[in-house]
């Protein structure tokens, strides 16, 4: 259960004048537990195979609103389910490109409103197609967990340089080339702390580059550990993967909170977050980004006026009473409307809802190569496995999480289509006759 949602539940939750209830398609991790425990806010967990129990509470419910990214349970319940009547807005968690971290038009018509993460999410050619009816149901509040936790964080004196990354380690996020980025920067005394949950892969390319003396790993951590690394770091080194699926950084919030200046690549998510020469430098390639650190690190008064410019950002856009405040003015307009049945929008006949057929519903116009194997009309079979193969080598189709078809498979093992894409796009599988 992500940050967000919990600090906003723990927020509102001294509100006498709302009262909410959460309910996790998943498991909820002992952190989220605790918090909700604390704020005695009624929750419930692995509700994906408790559709009834979903239905009650959504019945009870003046307004749902459903966080929602190209998760397979969520795509699960939304597609194969009909909900209760209601009052329903949808809170995207990813900016909506590339596939399959996408929007479709299905997902735009589904709910009463559609909210983004970021303004961002509003150049999306999906949106941007949307008739103007649909337009009009489709708004934005910037996503945070809240940097007033923040207040009192400052950066602490410390041996070195220290230029510190924090986030997701997998390939769909983390630059490609990050290892090679660290090895460019030549600066004394330089060192690299690396927080988040550890990947093999990274872990061996820092060693075969011969920079495991310089690069420190964590692991992942706890909040408060986390917060504690943040202000030992001199810059917030932050190279992400170009076309990452990332809508508002909660890990970049953070850092400009505390006055740790960010300097990160000019990917959109990021170039829209970071004013650049205001709250952080923005590079248009790995050697300007080096070049940027190099400046940071030999200008000290650049980076102090950064720093408390930084901070001045966060506190004013990424506020928690803030976010709360927007939330209201949508439930406020939600409540005029009158509670309707969802369904999944149908094109032609029913169907029946194999967990594939679910998958190729959250990519929208992006399914096209999983459909031509599934049933070639324009390319034979052998040729879609080809392309298959050929996308599974792309870092935001590899992961086994973020929406792919192998964290599908792992939700719905016993569905053989889906596990033969999965096969295919690993490359462990023999060409398909």
């Amino acid at each position: 259960m992500g940050t967000v949602v919990l600090n906003y539940l723990a927020h509102k939750s001294g509100d006498a004048s709302q009262q909410h209830s959460l309910l996790a398609l998943d498991d909820l991790n002992p952190y989220a537990v605790d918090l909700l425990s604390s704020t005695k806010i009624e929750y419930s967990g692995r509700c994906h195979s408790r559709a009834e129990h979903i239905s009650s509470k959504i019945r009870e419910a003046d307004v749902v609103l459903l966080h929602w990214w190209n998760h397979p349970l969520i795509t699960d319940l939304l597609v194969r389910h009909r909900l209760p009547a209601c009052r329903l807005a949808l809170w995207s968690h990813i900016s909506g490109s590339p596939s399959p971290n996408n929007f479709t038009l299905k997902t735009f018509e589904y709910p009463d409103e559609f909210v983004f993460t970021t303004p961002l999410s509003y150049f999306d050619p999906e949106f941007v197609g949307l008739p103007h009816e649909l337009k009009g149901r489709v708004s934005s509040i910037w996503s945070t967990g809240g940097v007033e936790r923040l207040a009192d964080r400052s950066p602490v004196e410390h041996d070195g340089f220290n230029i510190g990354y924090i986030g997701n380690l997998d390939f769909t996020k983390i630059h490609p080339n990050f290892v090679d980025i660290c090895e460019m920067v030549d600066i004394p005394d330089v060192r690299f702390t690396v927080v988040g949950p550890l990947t093999e892969k990274l872990v061996q390319m820092v060693e075969a580059s011969g920079m495991a003396d310089r690069v420190r790993f964590t692991g992942f951590v706890s909040e408060e550990q986390k917060w504690e690394e943040l202000c030992r770091f001199d810059l917030f080194g932050y190279p992400l993967a170009p076309h990452h699926y990332g809508t508002c950084d909660q890990t970049l919030q953070e850092a400009m909170a505390v006055g740790i200046v960010p300097v990160v690549m000019d990917n959109p998510m990021e170039s829209y977050m970071i004013k650049h020469e205001k709250s952080g430098l923005v590079a248009h390639s790995v050697t300007e980004y080096v070049e940027y650190v190099r400046t940071l690190y030999l200008d000290q008064g650049l980076r102090r006026t950064l720093s408390r410019q930084a901070r001045e950002q966060a506190f004013s856009v990424y506020s928690l009473e803030r976010m709360s405040a927007s939330w209201d003015t949508v439930f406020t307009r939600l409540m005029q409307r009158e509670k309707q049945e969802k369904s999944w929008p149908m094109s032609g006949r029913e169907m029946t809802w194999e967990p594939h057929r679910v998958f190729l519903e959250s990519l929208g116009r992006h399914a096209g190569v999983f459909v031509e194997h599934l049933n070639p009309k324009h390319v034979s079979r052998l040729t879609a496995a080809d392309q298959l193969r050929s996308l599974g080598k792309k870092y935001n189709w590899s992961s086994e999480n973020k929406s792919t078809v192998h964290q599908f498979t792992q939700f719905f093992p016993e569905d053989t289509v889906l596990a033969e894409w999965s096969r295919l796009m690993k490359g462990s599988e023999e060409k398909s006759q």
